[in-house]
Formats: C-alpha cells, sequence, structure tokens
C-alpha cells in the first residue's frame, strides 16, 4: 500500500480515516501486537492502547 498524498490547496484537502476491523472468524495475529492492542484475541481486539 502507498502512503496518503493530498492536494497542497487548502479547499481540496481531504480527510483520512483507516478503519481496522476484527471480526469473528478473522485471521490471527502474531503476539507482539499485544503490547499494542492490549489482546490479539480474534473477534476481541481492542484499539491502540495509550499510557495514562
Amino acid at each position: 500500500r502507498t502512503g496518503f498524498e493530498d492536494w497542497p490547496e487548502p479547499e481540496r484537502k481531504r480527510h483520512l480515516l483507516r478503519l481496522w476491523l476484527s471480526v469473528p472468524g478473522d485471521r490471527p495475529l502474531p503476539d507482539c501486537f499485544t503490547e499494542r492492542f492490549g489482546t490479539t484475541t480474534i473477534g476481541n481486539r481492542g484499539g491502540i492502547v495509550v499510557p495514562g
């Protein structure tokens, strides 16, 4: 996937929303994602964990 590139003119700029879904029957994530997401359980993955 390539990086997001927006228009230079303010009136043409877009909002970017990236959405990651975790649905039942999804593929498993490696354990290294646990620190970032809190859990890698399929169908129960949280958002990014922010300290504080």
